[in-house]
């Protein structure tokens, strides 16, 4: 069985926003007082989460691209 690197990144960066998501959610949730957490961990939370789902897929994209020839 031959492993396809482009399948690798592809579900790398799904799991990234995945996670990502997950992270704005619980950041929400905290801060709104449903989760109990503190509030400066909450919204650092929600920042991170939202880096990870929209800015670091777009960084391993650029990272993994082919190289032009």
């Amino acid at each position: 069985m031959h492993d396809d690197p482009a399948k690798a990144h592809f579900i790398l960066i799904q799991l990234n926003r995945l996670f990502g998501a997950i992270m704005v959610v619980t950041g929400i949730l905290g801060a709104t007082g449903t989760v109990a957490m503190g509030d400066w961990f909450a919204y650092a939370l929600l920042v991170v989460g939202v880096i990870e789902f929209f800015i670091v897929p777009q960084i391993l994209a650029r990272a993994w691209r082919s190289p032009k020839e």
